[in-house]
């Protein structure tokens, strides 16, 4: 018997408006994850060779989402943004593979982009 993939639901709409800086720009890099990748997974969009435009998008919203989870213990917002964007700049020097490459250097421009934020 074959099993069909159910189809996986939507999330809910956020019922206010982002408005913290990492906020806006999670929202911004979650919608254009989303319309790279579609409803397809991240993982065969990645194994059929599809690297570049989706690891990009996909490393933005991991480290913005590396930074909100910091948030929650950082005594200073700059200081988070400074650390993780630190710490994935020193992950893109050492990344190798074009997929790698790619997840971290859209993380870093998320970053940077947040940081001239404020």
């Amino acid at each position: 018997m074959i099993r069909r993939r159910q189809s996986i639901p939507e999330a809910p709409a956020p019922s206010t408006t982002p408005t913290t800086p990492v906020e806006r720009h999670l929202a911004t890099a979650e919608a254009a994850l989303l319309a790279v990748a579609g409803d397809r997974s991240l993982c065969d969009l990645s194994r059929a060779g599809a690297a570049g435009g989706v690891k990009e998008c996909e490393g933005a919203v991991a480290a913005l989402l590396e930074v909100r989870r910091a948030l929650r213990t950082a005594p200073e917002p700059a200081a988070a943004v400074v650390t993780v964007l630190a710490a994935w700049r020193a992950e893109l020097e050492a990344a190798r593979g074009e997929a790698w490459v790619a997840y971290r250097r859209g993380g870093v421009v998320a970053l940077e982009d947040l940081a001239a934020d404020g």
